[in-house]
């Protein structure tokens, strides 16, 4: 049911605005370096220890990883500015954005039980 879709998101100050028929992510590549980013955990930059400041972490300035991190329908990048192409699974949706129900009789009969029990919950509760 899902479709297979590619598209270029614009990165301005580290976001770049994500489609609203996204599922999930296959795969972020950056288009001015062809670098693959890697999901994030926690940071930008990995840290290492400064050895003139006992041990303290800092940021190493000079790592180049690139990596994303997708919150709702952003995504951020440890890049400020450029674009991305993002291979994605998607919904089909209209031209409105609003979800493509299949033409499928047993689908239609599935979906109309089901919302005939959440109401009928609701009305019994």
């Amino acid at each position: 049911m899902y479709q297979d879709k590619e598209i270029l998101v614009p990165i301005h100050k580290f976001r770049g605005e994500l489609p609203c028929d996204l599922i999930s992510i296959n795969q972020v590549k950056d288009t001015c370096s062809n670098l693959c980013l890697r999901s994030m955990t926690d940071t930008f930059f990995p840290r290492k220890e400064d050895k003139k400041n006992r041990g303290t972490l800092v940021y190493n300035k000079h790592y180049n990883e690139y990596s994303f991190k997708v919150q709702n329908h952003i995504i951020f990048t440890s890049f400020e500015e450029g674009e991305v192409l993002i291979s994605y699974k998607a919904i089909p949706v209209d031209e409105d954005g609003f979800p493509l129900i299949p033409d499928n009789p047993t689908y239609h009969r599935a979906l109309e039980a089901y919302i005939k029990v959440e109401v009928f919950t609701i009305l019994y509760d």
